[in-house]
C-alpha cells in the first residue's frame, strides 16, 4: 500500500539505437597476393591497351572490313589476327572486346567511345567464328 499522491514511475528509458551495418566502402577491402597480383597484370594491360589506342583501331576496322578469297585465306588470316590481337593484350579467345576495352579515364569518361566499342564487338565476333 503506498501513499496516496505517490508520483507514478518514471518512464522506461528509451531503447537503445541500433546503428546500421558498417557500410561495405568503408571498410579497408582486403585481397590476397593472387587477387593483387591480378589487378596489377590488368593495369599493366589497360594501359599497353590505351597506348596502342590507334593500332589497336586500325586492326579493329581490319578484320571488319576484311574479304578473303576463300576458307584457306580466312583461317590463314585468323592465325595472323590472333597473334596481332594477342600483341595488344586482346586475345580472341579472352573477354569480349567491347567489354574489354571499356577503359575508364582518371577524370571520367572512357579512352573508346561507344562506337568504337561497338566496332570492337563486331570485330571480336567475327574473329571468334573464324577461330572456332
Amino acid at each position: 500500500p503506498g501513499a496516496a499522491g505517490a508520483s507514478p514511475p518514471p518512464p522506461p528509458p528509451p531503447p537503445p539505437k541500433v546503428s546500421p551495418p558498417p557500410d561495405a566502402s568503408s571498410r579497408p577491402q582486403v585481397l590476397t597476393a593472387a587477387e593483387l597480383m591480378k589487378r596489377h597484370l590488368r593495369r599493366k594491360a589497360n594501359l599497353k591497351i590505351v597506348e596502342s589506342r590507334d593500332a589497336i583501331l586500325v586492326a579493329l576496322r581490319d578484320i571488319v572490313d576484311a574479304h578473303w578469297e576463300d576458307t584457306d585465306a580466312a583461317l590463314e588470316a585468323i592465325g595472323h589476327i590472333g597473334a596481332q590481337m594477342e600483341a595488344f593484350e586482346l586475345p580472341v579467345e579472352g573477354e569480349e572486346w567491347g567489354s574489354r576495352l571499356q577503359i575508364a579515364k582518371k577524370g571520367g569518361g572512357s579512352h573508346f567511345e561507344g562506337e568504337e566499342l561497338e566496332l570492337a564487338t563486331r570485330a571480336h565476333a567475327r574473329a571468334s567464328a573464324l577461330a572456332d
